[in-house]
């Protein structure tokens, strides 16, 4: 069943109703985040699904507005469970900042190989170094620049961090 629900775009203004799975949406209320962020729609697609967790059910991440200070993030819901995870949105989440407004581009990253860009104290970029993925993860990235893999690691969502 797919349920129709109204969205704000990060500046607040709304948009036409979009496409979301009803268990979603119905997990956002009930958790009642709805009091603290608006699903915004500020990334096309509005959401992408993957086993973020590995256990065979298709998760959710959309994107979010916190309403409180308008900065940007995602949220991530998983269908087998109660938990949900807040990346940005006014949370810092590593390199990637507490708000991204930066992203342009989002894609499900399914590959069992990623590398992270490693960086020395100073800054400046040393090299990369091979990371194995054990289950999908989030890439966000800027259209001309840098961006990284939101990943679980069984855990928590951690930041691999790809390009300059």
């Amino acid at each position: 069943m797919i349920f129709i629900f109204s969205l704000c775009t990060a500046n607040g203004q709304p948009v036409s109703p979009r496409l979301l799975p009803e268990w979603f949406v119905e997990r956002y209320e009930s958790l009642e985040l709805d009091r603290r962020y608006e699903l915004g729609a500020y990334l096309n697609p509005l959401f992408l699904e993957g086993d973020f967790n590995g256990d065979g059910e298709k998760d959710i991440v959309s994107t979010l507005v916190n309403s409180e200070n308008g900065k940007l993030g995602l949220l991530i819901i998983f269908k087998s469970s109660e938990e949900y995870y807040i990346v940005g949105a006014g949370d810092g989440f590593g390199v990637a900042g507490d708000s991204f407004e930066w992203v342009d581009y989002w894609e499900i990253f399914d590959s069992k190989t990623a590398y992270e860009t490693t960086f020395l104290d100073n800054g400046d970029v040393e090299g990369t170094r091979e990371v194995t993925i054990r289950n999908v993860a989030i890439s966000i990235r800027e259209s001309e620049g840098s961006g990284g893999l939101i990943y679980y690691d069984g855990e928590k969502f951690t930041w691999i961090h790809q390009g300059e």
